[in-house]
């Protein structure tokens, strides 16, 4: 991609054009192709076919519109401020359960998650019956 060309008129936003790759439908063609391609391996020989000439011309039609020179579209763009506003004057913390204390991992401290359930679970069985919380 090029950087915007900014451009301006007598009371205007200011504008710029982007160059952007163009839109186009072989990569598509080439992914059903080669789906038909793999599909005709399991089933029919007439769906292999299919698909082979399918991902064939995808391919083809694909390099044709990248090779030697990418294709672009010029774009324009507008600029327009933006301004975020929010009504909340703080963030509001849900309470759930707060008359239940959380523990946390007291074997263990600071290794609950998948750290504390991989230790644990790599453990060889005799030791692991001394894990049972009360």
């Amino acid at each position: 991609m090029s950087s915007p060309t900014p451009q301006s008129g007598a009371g205007s936003p200011a504008t710029s054009i982007v160059r952007l790759p163009a839109a186009t439908a072989w990569p598509i063609t080439l992914a059903f192709g080669v789906a038909l391609l793999f599909a005709g391996i399991v089933t029919s020989l007439s769906v292999f076919v299919l698909g082979a000439i399918l991902a064939v011309v995808g391919c083809v039609g694909w390099f044709r519109d990248v090779f030697p020179h990418e294709k672009h579209v010029e774009v324009r763009v507008v600029a327009e401020p933006v301004t975020v506003t929010t009504s909340r004057p703080a963030v509001a913390r849900l309470e759930i359960a707060p008359e239940l204390h959380h523990r946390g991992n007291q074997r263990w401290p600071g290794r609950g998650g998948c750290h504390g359930g991989a230790r644990v679970s790599l453990r060889p069985p005799e030791a692991r019956k001394y894990l049972v919380s009360d």
